[in-house]
């Protein structure tokens, strides 16, 4: 029974997702949230919905949820560090910028920071700081504050995920 294909259904289920973000921003919630099957639940409509808002808010909660280590571990026995790579080459910002904020809360583990490489999410990360050139200089964007801004937060959120790379001698370019 798949609670997304009413019409209402995306947006009552990206709805919940909001509030539950909002429920992850208090590390005291975690644990209920993991012991009740939400981490599982979150990933499962990270990776297999197609509507815009609920892979956004997934990823958000995730990225709140990500503070917590058995939750780190969770997230990516279940695919969710995979999923969260792919939406960093998505043509939608939201995604691309609640997935870069996930990575970066989860690649502070050595295991999540092997699944982001081995899944290229690395060099997508890298990729993303290109993102200052385009709010920096692109014309089409004058006068649209919140476009800007996105690309800004991706920067930042990237920078700090590679951050967590540069920590291990592996992930450091020898010059």
């Amino acid at each position: 029974n798949n609670s997304e294909e009413s019409d209402d259904g995306p947006n009552i289920v990206a709805s919940g997702l909001g509030a539950l973000a909002n429920l992850t921003v208090h590390p005291e919630n975690h644990v209920a949230i993991r012991d009740s099957g939400g981490i599982k639940k979150v990933v499962e409509l990270l990776t297999a919905s197609t509507h815009s808002r609920t892979k956004e808010r997934a990823a958000n909660c995730i990225e709140n949820l990500a503070l917590d280590r058995e939750n780190r571990e969770l997230v990516r026995m279940l695919g969710g560090t995979a999923a969260l790579v792919k939406l960093l080459v998505s043509n939608n910002d939201s995604w691309v910028c609640s997935a870069a904020g996930a990575l970066k809360n989860l690649s502070v583990d050595e295991e999540s920071r092997e699944e982001i490489a081995k899944n290229d999410g690395l060099r997508e990360l890298i990729k993303m700081l290109s993102r200052a050139d385009t709010a920096r200089g692109d014309s089409s964007l004058e006068g649209l504050t919140t476009a800007k801004e996105i690309h800004w937060v991706i920067v930042g959120k990237s920078a700090e995920c590679i951050g967590n790379f540069a920590l291990e001698e592996a992930y450091r370019t020898k010059t």
